[in-house]
């Protein structure tokens, strides 16, 4: 009988790791465009705007969704699929 044993590597904890950046900087974004915030300021890191598809739709959206799949990409890291699937987040989100 086969089980199916999900093996956590430090190459995954560092996906998964950056996977939850990603996904804290969408939301950043996002919450920012709609009015929560008047905008972050760390160090030469900005976020500010009002402009819709720049920051709410282009950015923060698509950074939410690199994020939450760099999250279900972080599980067994080593099989094909789900390198594919880190690196077809990361020329998303322009790392």
């Amino acid at each position: 009988m086969e089980q199916n044993v999900q093996k956590i590597t430090p190459v995954g904890v560092y996906i998964g790791l950056l996977g939850l950046v990603i996904l804290a900087f969408g939301l950043a974004d996002i919450f920012v465009w709609a009015g929560a915030s008047p905008g972050l300021q760390a160090g030469i890191l900005g976020i500010a705007g009002d402009d819709f598809f720049r920051w709410a739709w282009g950015g923060g959206f698509i950074m939410v969704c690199a994020g939450l799949f760099m999250l279900s990409g972080c599980t067994r890291v080593t099989t094909l699929q789900q390198s594919a699937k880190v690196v077809l987040v990361e020329s998303l989100s322009g790392l």
